[in-house]
């Protein structure tokens, strides 16, 4: 078979090529050659170069055998079905024909465009894919921003894609046979874009054919397709090309290239958020080329589009439109329901759906959902396509009109509701509701007769949480339940992100993981953990403390006896450990470095802190900040990003002016190794707890000498400790004294709000009364100590 086979250039294919090159493929030779559109430049690899390698590799064989037999309908088996079939064509070889053909059409594309290399996206292309009354839209893999050196491998996983459990228990649902489809991959120059989106030719949910529905937002359109943002929303009238309406969203976080490699998320600048992200001109011309490809094809159209960065606008695929040209879907009740209203959406599927809520945050969770039940989640990608199906209705908390779970939705005929924003938190596991796709609103209760209804019934608000100007900061170990605390409470941010848990999951010494060559390793978990706790907070702000083990917490880990025995002395907590190991380590403390970095800069988490634990001198202070200038952290030429230290060793109270002409931004107190330094108490050695106190007035006396001159110097305060959520007494200490946040455990952030709430209340009547602080009046009866006194002393 000759080369020319294997690989075709978009110019000399045509909508006639489905067979050869699948839909999407077919029509981006249409839209290239035969339109007179802008198309980015490529090439497909045919359907014929996917039967080569399987026929080299006889691996139909074994794809038939693990698929003979199998129910769609049970998750775990489809998913370890798709697992088997994914890992053995991964591994297999790739014929020596596909990977020349492959390489010399990578050269000339290249070559064409003057550079050495030039970024690609390899999108799959079924053979059975954008058909009319089809849309295999996001059933395969996309991989975006590639380069020559990983093109061969992203085009082998795209083949495997075709066997993932959405697509393939989406081919049974629609009666195609599994061994009857085969794959393509388009290999097109990628637009680095400032905006893109997509553009129905009518409007998607009222099937309206006078109107063009565009969405847009910052950076690249997969947040879109894929539902994890709420783009603009334009509509245009197509005999006038006016604009009937727009709606403009704010819109925080985009997705952009990765100096690495494929894609990350990136914050929006705050000026560009609630910005319409595409000028009335850019609009109207993009509804031309709407019309214009949908005049061509004789049927409306679902276009992907991006304008760059020196806004050239650019069609990057259409595909037929699924939903109304096969015929509207079923509606609900025309009467309108005057229920009580709990949640307010984009209605994105007509008809109306009641059951028990479901809410599940993670594609995990999929297992347990029932038929006939209300799916309610942040974004539904096509992951979660097999429980689709069973659902009454969908809400989510993200996406807009043209997502992928939004148009899948409506070919399913299911009512669906999405960018609600809040629906995870307000609708709960077992609530009946009623969702009413038509109009974007989630009622309560299972729809009323219409005797039965009330006329004015006012929406239900969540629990409305206190205004304080105390921060309530929460504490947090392990990044993946970030985004349930991060709902559940409503936290100001996080006062405290331990590393120690990161450690744990790399799962050995990280002076093992340095000698085995796992530096890469290491930064990519702990970036992947704090980007994790940065993204569910995004934009309060994350203080992240750094690696705190002592010695003898290192020992139990692989490489533990090794590298730590000779550091463990009498008492490993004022052993070697915080700021004094990163001097003298300092090869282990950039790798922490520059995992912070990745999360601020390359992933755009600009809300994330850093903490520096344990700080006892000043010089060895100093040399660790320098080191954090070398790696690119500084806290004097970035305005968002802030350096605190923990205030745990009394020097760190004694010299805390000296930290604050450092150019310090916050303090936390560490109340427990605090107390145990104060005192002389070891806080593990049980035959002394009887005098260890975290209210021992020296200890006091310390925190309210160090707040003083914190406050003097603009610093913030703040306490990580336990002592406020324990001791109600101990928190009026801390406001009084001035301290600008608490950070407690997750579980106590809703309780210790309401204790700060009313704290601050007492000091406000105490002034409105004209009353002072004294021992009479606000004295703390802390072991009949009235340590106010201290404050003025």
């Amino acid at each position: 078979m000759e080369k020319r086979d294997l690989v075709i250039w978009f110019k000399d294919l045509c909508k006639n090529d489905i067979p050869r090159v699948g839909g999407k493929c077919a029509n981006l030779g249409e839209l290239y050659g035969k339109i007179g559109v802008p198309v980015p430049n490529g090439f497909a690899l045919s359907a014929d170069a996917f039967r080569v390698f399987l026929e080299k590799n006889r691996a139909a064989e074994k794809i038939d055998a693990l698929l003979a037999g199998i129910d769609v309908n049970d998750q775990a088996v489809l998913e370890e079905t798709s697992r088997q079939i994914r890992a053995h064509l991964e591994g297999l070889s790739m014929p020596k024909e596909i990977k020349d053909a492959v390489q010399t059409a990578y050269r000339e594309l290249c070559k064409e465009r003057g550079r050495k290399e030039v970024a690609v996206a390899v999108r799959s292309s079924a053979t059975a894919e954008d058909l009319p009354g089809a849309s295999f839209a996001g059933q395969q893999d996309t991989f975006l921003n590639v380069t020559g050196q990983t093109l061969l491998q992203r085009v082998q996983q795209c083949w495997s894609s075709l066997f993932t459990p959405r697509a393939i228990f989406y081919r049974q649902e629609k009666g195609f046979a599994q061994d009857k489809v085969l794959i393509s991959v388009a290999v097109q120059e990628m637009i680095d874009s400032k905006v893109s989106g997509v553009m129905f030719t009518l409007e998607p949910v009222e099937g309206d054919r006078n109107k063009v529905m565009i969405n847009a937002s910052w950076g690249l359109g997969e947040a879109i397709v894929s539902g994890q943002i709420t783009p603009d929303e334009y509509v245009v009238e197509k005999e006038t090309f006016r604009i009937l309406d727009r709606k403009v969203f704010k819109k925080q976080r985009q997705i952009v290239y990765d100096q690495g490699g494929g894609t990350t998320w990136a914050a929006v600048p705050e000026e560009m958020q609630n910005v319409q992200a595409l000028t009335d001109a850019v609009i109207t011309r993009l509804a031309q080329y709407g019309i214009q490809i949908e005049d061509h094809y004789g049927a409306a159209q679902d276009i992907e589009w991006a304008v760059d960065r020196d806004d050239r606008m650019f069609i990057l695929q259409a595909r037929p439109e699924t939903v109304h040209q096969a015929g509207k879907p079923k509606r609900g009740e025309k009467e309108p329901m005057e229920q009580e209203i709990l949640v307010r959406g984009l209605g994105v599927s007509p008809g109306r759906g009641s059951g028990q809520a479901e809410v599940i945050l993670d594609v995990k969770g999929i297992a347990g959902f029932h038929d006939r039940e209300v799916l309610v989640t942040e974004m539904t990608t096509p992951d979660w396509v097999t429980v689709m199906k069973k659902a009454s209705a969908i809400v989510t908390d993200l996406g807009g009109k043209t997502c992928h779970a939004a148009i899948v939705s409506r070919e399913l005929g299911i009512p669906c509701v999405v960018g609600t924003e809040n629906a995870t938190k307000i609708l709960k596991n077992g609530d009946t509701v009623t969702v009413d796709g038509q109009r974007g609103l989630v009622f309560r209760g299972a729809g009323a007769k219409k005797e039965e209804v009330k006329t004015s019934v006012a929406p239900v608000a969540m629990s409305v949480q206190p205004i304080t100007a105390t921060k309530v900061y929460v504490n947090l170990s392990v990044p993946e339940i970030a985004d349930k605390v991060a709902q559940e409470t409503d936290a100001d941010g996080v006062g405290l992100l331990r590393a120690e848990h990161m450690m744990l999951e790399i799962g050995k010494h990280p002076r093992l993981l340095i000698e085995e060559g796992g530096e890469q390793k290491m930064v990519d978990i702990f970036s992947r953990g704090i980007g994790k706790v940065a993204e569910a907070f995004f934009p309060r702000p994350v203080v992240y403390r750094f690696l705190d083990f002592k010695p003898d917490e290192f020992l139990a880990l692989p490489g533990g006896e090794k590298y730590e025995r000779d550091h463990v002395g009498p008492n490993p907590m004022i052993g070697f450990r915080g700021e004094y190991r990163y001097s003298v380590e300092d090869d282990l403390f950039r790798l922490e470095l520059r995992a912070v970095n990745h999360a601020r800069k390359t992933m755009g988490f600009t809300n994330v802190w850093v903490m520096v634990p344990f700080v006892r001198t000043l010089e060895v202070f100093r040399k660790t900040v320098q080191i954090m200038r070398e790696e690119g952290l500084d806290n004097r030429t970035e305005p968002d990003f802030k350096l605190w230290i923990m205030v745990e060793v009394p020097s760190a109270c004694f010299m805390i002016d000296e930290f604050c002409r450092e150019g310090i931004d916050g303090v936390s107190f560490g109340t427990n190794d605090l107390t145990m330094l104060v005192l002389g108490v070891d806080r593990n050695d049980t035959s002394v707890q009887e005098i260890y106190d975290e209210r021992n007035l020296a200890v006091l006396r310390a925190i309210a000498y160090t707040i003083r001159i914190c406050r003097k110097h603009g610093v913030t305060t703040s306490i990580c400790g336990q002592a406020p959520s324990v001791y109600p007494d101990y928190l009026d200490f801390m406001i009084r004294c001035g301290s600008t946040s608490i950070s407690v455990n997750p579980d106590t952030v809703v309780a210790s709000r309401k204790m700060v709430a009313a704290v601050e209340h007492k000091i406000q009547l105490e002034k409105a009364l004209g009353l002072t602080p004294h021992p009479r009046i606000a004295k703390i009866p802390i072991e009949r100590v009235e340590f106010w006194k201290l404050v003025d002393e």
